[in-house]
């Protein structure tokens, strides 16, 4: 069983030094930034957050992800495509 400790601390990303010791998991927002469509209004924090992503992966850090972020993001990133078609084409039942 994997046990560990999480911090209280809240870093800003673009100046925290990952190392291998670290354990990742990002909030929803975070993923819907790097992937999802509101990132194109948002440019400066998609590139942030990717490339943080880039650096995490490049150092093999694990990166967790619970259901309940899973979750949010598959339903806001939903929601933000389907807000985004025209109304005659909205089905009331979504």
């Amino acid at each position: 069983m994997l046990r560990m400790m999480m911090s209280n601390q809240v870093y800003q990303i673009e100046y925290y030094r990952f190392s291998s010791s670290d354990y990742i998991l990002f909030d929803a927002n975070v993923w819907l930034y790097i992937y999802g469509p509101q990132g194109e209004s948002l440019p400066r924090l998609r590139s942030t957050y990717h490339l943080a992503l880039r650096k995490i992966r490049g150092a093999k850090i694990p990166i967790f992800i619970d259901v309940l972020v899973l979750s949010e993001f598959i339903n806001a990133y939903a929601r933000f495509v389907y807000n985004g078609f025209a109304a005659g084409n909205k089905t009331t039942r979504f």
